[in-house]
């Protein structure tokens, strides 16, 4: 069982990364810690297996919408870098 990370712990990595003024690349580049990976997984199964509590089922919401914020910003980068944006 992977620790229970606070929900804002993805929250803080997200914002390193765009305090961090990032270059495209270094946005390609972006992976979540092993912790916070790990608790992702944790909460995809339970939420597979209908077990979340209320909780866990914020912070899950909440990691997804923050993968799709970086996921935009990847998307928008490469099209800057591809002249298309």
């Amino acid at each position: 069982m992977a620790a229970v990370l606070p929900p804002i712990a993805f929250f803080d990595e997200v914002a390193d990364l765009l305090a961090s003024e990032p270059t495209p690349e270094d946005l390609f580049n972006f992976h979540p810690s092993e912790q916070v990976t790990e608790r992702l997984d944790e909460l995809l199964e339970k939420n597979r297996e209908s077990k979340l509590t209320p909780q866990e089922q914020f912070e899950l919401d909440e990691m997804l919408r923050l993968g799709r914020l970086v996921n935009a910003a990847v998307l928008k980068a490469r099209l800057r870098l591809a002249g298309k944006a």
